[in-house]
């Protein structure tokens, strides 16, 4: 729903974490989206703490860092969690410490998980504790052919997201991982485990990061299906922004209903100024 600023402030007043999605949301591919850096330092001098989350596992921790510190944000590893990141923390938590992981990733996803330190199998290899499948934009006919392969050997499928498309440029979108899932669960009939938003993994990862309860949490993004009923799954007050994915149309549509719609996160800026 649309509310105005006095309402939407006796919302947001007691809150100690804002949790903002990156693409369609903070920026466009390399263009950020106005307003995004003097919210995030209105929310500073507020004395809340900021997380930015992404869905987005094609590139690594380190990668978003350098990035977002390019924008001119005040940013450190402690304030990123990419859903790359915390399916590496699922799989440490729930596979032996010398499992194999075949990743149908980017090369920084994979550089992520060498870091964290897994076995990362290869095409070639006979078998797979499981595959991973995320925002690969360096996919390959070789790798889908590697993920049927494994997962048909008794490989887990999980996935990091199940994002259909990502917010590009001039109005564009092009294919995320929930559309190269869709390809592997077609010829293997598997259905993935997805790690990022909407689930509560990411959630639960962020509590035990900041010691913030869901409640006193605010989740802004762009997209309904991930970014909203995450906060609504977490009981976190959600904001949606209509920079990226998500049309009025869509709202009017959707069973996930933000608690706040605004046109930008330029628009949140006025809130802290009133």
């Amino acid at each position: 729903m649309r509310i105005d600023s006095l309402d939407a402030l006796s919302l947001l007043n007691d809150k100690k974490l804002y949790v903002l999605d990156l693409d369609g949301t903070v920026y466009i591919e390399n263009k950020l989206i106005d307003g995004a850096l003097d919210f995030v330092r209105a929310v500073k001098q507020a004395g809340s703490e900021v997380l930015f989350l992404t869905n987005n596992s094609s590139m690594s921790t380190s990668d978003y860092v350098n990035k977002i510190k390019a924008f001119g944000f005040p940013v450190t590893d402690h304030m990123i969690l990419t859903s790359g990141f915390a399916a590496g923390a699922y799989i440490k938590e729930h596979y032996p410490a010398d499992c194999s992981v075949y990743i149908a990733g980017t090369e920084a996803l994979r550089n992520e998980f060498r870091t964290m330190g897994f076995t990362i199998c290869e095409e070639s290899s006979q078998q797979a504790d499981c595959v991973l499948v995320g925002f690969d934009t360096e996919l390959t006919y070789a790798k889908l052919r590697a993920c049927c392969k494994y997962i048909e050997r008794g490989a887990e499928f999980i996935a990091t997201n199940p994002d259909i498309v990502c917010p590009v440029a001039n109005n564009r979108f092009i294919p995320d991982c929930g559309s190269i899932c869709k390809m592997i669960q077609n010829a293997t009939g598997a259905e993935p485990q997805f790690i990022g938003k909407p689930g509560r993994i990411m959630a639960d990862i962020i509590s035990k990061r900041f010691t913030v309860p869901h409640d006193k949490m605010v989740m802004i993004g762009d997209r309904l299906y991930t970014d909203i009923a995450f906060g609504i799954n977490a009981n976190m007050t959600s904001i949606c922004v209509l920079t990226g994915e998500t049309t009025p149309e869509m709202l009017h549509e959707s069973p996930w209903k933000p608690d706040i719609v605004v046109s930008s996160i330029k628009f949140l800026n006025s809130l802290w100024k009133e």
